[in-house]
């Protein structure tokens, strides 16, 4: 049986440096849109219709697959894992140990690092810190100027807004501004 996989993009040889990294402009073979930038192959699954779009950049031991979305001037980088049915876009960085996975959504300015988790239909957006080893997930929400760092978990339905500053503990329901 062969095992070899279709490719669903190439390399436009178009290059940017980033962080002193050689990044590479995709084109999709399909019907030639014109993507985003990743190092290198490793960095976007050729299965699926994962794909990075816009200026938005993947790089070092990052991976996007499944049917996962990086578009606008996402980065996604460090050993940062993008899959599911999720969405990365504007300005947002996932990076670290960081996982974005499920159904959810991970957009504006917001920043998720460390070995955090963002999942299930979890929305993290604005200028939110997700870092340390939360878990956002279930229909949880985080926005605004929200930090969530440490070992805190948010989920369920759960809103942590506005200037919200929370290390640890289990947040399941309610607004906490």
């Amino acid at each position: 049986m062969n095992n070899v996989t279709t490719k669903k993009y190439e390399f436009t040889g178009e290059t940017v440096t980033h962080y002193g990294r050689a990044l590479h402009r995709i084109r999709r073979i399909s019907d030639g849109l014109v993507g985003g930038f990743i190092e290198k192959e490793d960095n976007l699954s050729h299965e699926g219709d994962c794909f990075v779009y816009d200026i938005a950049k993947v790089f070092d031991e990052a991976k996007v697959l499944e049917n996962a979305l990086v578009f606008g001037q996402a980065v996604v980088c460090d050993e940062a894992k993008i899959f599911g049915e999720v969405m990365v876009c504007g300005g947002v960085t996932v990076c670290g140990g960081a996982g974005v996975f499920g159904d959810a959504w991970v957009y504006g300015d917001a920043k998720v690092f460390g070995n955090a988790w963002v999942y299930d239909y979890a929305r993290v957006s604005g200028n939110a810190r997700i870092s340390g080893s939360v878990r956002v997930y279930g229909n949880a929400r985080v926005c605004g100027n929200a930090w969530v760092s440490d070992d805190a978990k948010v989920y369920g339905d759960a809103w942590v807004s506005g200037k919200s500053k929370i290390y640890e503990g289990y947040i399941n329901s309610g607004v906490h501004k």
